[in-house]
């Protein structure tokens, strides 16, 4: 089902966010951060990191936390969580 254009969110820039931008933005609000798996679980968002460089040139200011944590095979790695600034 299509949103229809009133109900579109628009940036501080102006600008109406996408479709992506919107439940990216939406699931940040209501949960106060995001991360990869997160998305790609809840948003079947494959690529977040494009989505919030994208919502950072429309003005939001989103920092990341950077989580350390271990892989599968217990190498040491890490990965983003989105978080608004204050």
């Amino acid at each position: 089902m299509a949103q229809s254009k009133t109900n579109r969110i628009e940036s501080p820039t102006g600008r109406l966010l996408s479709v992506r931008e919107e439940r990216v933005f939406k699931y940040m609000r209501e949960h106060g951060s995001i991360s990869p798996q997160e998305a790609e679980k809840y948003l079947h968002n494959h690529r977040l990191s494009g989505t919030i460089h994208r919502l950072r040139k429309k003005g939001y200011d989103i920092e990341t936390l950077r989580i350390d944590t271990t892989n599968a095979y217990g190498e040491p790695c890490w990965y983003g969580r989105y978080i608004f600034a204050k």
